[in-house]
């Protein structure tokens, strides 16, 4: 691409919508479609963001991880793709060294920028990603701002097309429906290539759960060793795609957007497709009946409640408080008698069953989703975890360790004894006025959505 067209792409309150086929900022497009642009905006709604500022922290999570913590706050809600960059402010935590990798799946000025760097020249930086991308994800990012073709532009997702054997300039219209989501709603790894880091992403490990299993029972490197416990343990990623094309929906051929962004119809009885993908994905009227017409939209409501009711259902609890009670117990044998040498064959049940909790964690919609694959997981971990537990039970009698009771962790107090954290710190204030600089150059430039602009000072202005 020369790099006067570029240039060119970059002036979009000037530019018609024909001039460039990576056009970042979907205002732009509001005239030539109204409906699509306005239910986009409107997801900035009905986004369900949960407080990142003062989140309180979760006793199980605490335990498990070592540390004051609330790993749910993370991954609470439905946020939408018209606050993907406010997300990617959040996740960094006020950090923008190299910010530039947070942007493939948060921005839509990402494919132009891949475009005119090329992915190498993209990962290597030297560049203000936050002036550079500032629109969040909008048409770019799924479509040629040009003809509107959806097509998929993500290097390490076209890395994968390719593997499966496929062309990406000859996908089908289903099969992009869902490839354009997968682009970015799957699981990656940062890796070196040619001297640079880049984001890879292996849908043949991550799409497949037993090869991910394997991954993560055995050749994951350890993510974090336990301080109480000294259980060496690895962390998952978000991986609902990956989950997803395992479930029964996937395998009949519907396509991620067909649910997500379904057909809906304006006060004119146009038919268009509607681009709130947080309220839209949650009328059963517009996504499950446009399949399930047969059935009562009330039971296909409840059926959909019902599912996802086991994300943060009692089992997926209990499993957690056996993995907490479990490093406890270990911890007390550390504490008299035993050494780490002693439970070396109940590390590895504990890294099993841990990783698959720490993963339906992350899983909002894989009781939907993959509902029968959820609940094997959830039942190997308890398997798991069990086993550990009795292991455990067998060494502390071994060194004539009875009192099998642990410490109570049913509050953050009474955690944070457990810690050692002698003051509990309130919710942090994180400050995000290092986002400013970049996004007011980019406003100057006419580069940025003006209601996304403002919203997002409004909100960052309320997390300082």
């Amino acid at each position: 691409m020369k790099p006067w067209i570029f240039a060119l792409a970059t002036i979009p309150s000037i530019v018609c919508a024909a001039t460039s086929a990576f056009e970042g900022n979907s205002a732009v497009f509001q005239k030539q479609y109204p409906d699509q642009y306005t239910s986009y905006m409107a997801s900035m709604q009905s986004s369900e963001e949960p407080d990142r500022i003062h989140t309180p922290y979760d006793p199980v999570q605490s335990i498990n991880f070592g540390t004051l913590y609330n790993y749910r706050s993370i991954v609470a809600g439905k946020r939408s793709h018209a606050n993907a960059t406010l997300e990617a402010y959040w996740s960094s935590g006020g950090n923008t060294e190299n910010f530039q990798r947070c942007l493939p799946c948060h921005s839509a000025d990402f494919p132009g920028l891949v475009h005119q760097k090329g992915e190498k020249g993209y990962y290597a930086g030297g560049f203000d990603a936050v002036a550079m991308g500032p629109n969040p994800v909008g048409c770019a990012n799924c479509h040629n701002t040009r003809t509107f073709q959806l097509r998929v532009s993500n290097p390490h997702a076209l890395a994968n097309i390719k593997a499966l054997g496929k062309d990406p300039r000859k996908l089908s219209q289903q099969e992009l429906k869902t490839y354009v989501c997968t682009q970015c709603h799957f699981e990656y790894d940062k890796v070196e290539k040619d001297g640079v880091v880049v984001l890879e992403s292996q849908w043949n490990r991550y799409g497949d759960l037993k090869a991910l299993a394997k991954f993560y029972d055995e050749r994951a490197a350890v993510s974090f060793t336990h301080p109480l416990s000294k259980a060496p343990l690895v962390k998952p990623m978000n991986n609902e795609a990956g989950l997803a094309s395992n479930g029964p929906h996937a395998r009949h051929g519907v396509a991620c957007a067909d649910c997500h962004m379904p057909k809906d119809t304006n006060a004119q009885g146009k038919l268009y497709t509607n681009h709130d993908n947080v309220a839209a994905s949650r009328d059963v009227t517009k996504s499950c009946a446009a399949c399930h017409s047969d059935v009562d939209p009330k039971v296909l409501a409840q059926d959909v409640q019902d599912r996802m009711a086991e994300y943060n259902g009692e089992n997926v609890q209990r499993l957690g408080r056996e993995i907490a009670r479990t490093h406890l117990l270990i911890a007390k044998g550390l504490a008299e008698k035993c050494t780490p040498a002693d439970f070396a064959d109940v590390y590895p049940l504990v890294r099993k069953a841990q990783w698959r909790w720490d993963y339906l964690l992350w899983q909002k919609g894989g009781a939907f989703h993959a509902a029968f694959e959820t609940q094997k997981m959830l039942a190997t971990a308890l398997q798991q975890i069990a086993q550990a537990k009795s292991l455990v039970y067998e060494k502390l009698a071994k060194v004539n360790i009875t009192d099998l009771s642990v410490p109570k962790f049913d509050t953050v107090e009474q955690v944070a004894k457990i810690l050692g954290v002698k003051e509990i710190p309130a919710g942090k204030d994180l400050d995000y006025s290092f986002v400013h600089p970049g996004l007011e150059k980019a406003a100057k430039r006419g580069r940025i959505n003006p209601r996304i602009y403002k919203h997002e000072k409004e909100v960052m202005h309320l997390a300082q």
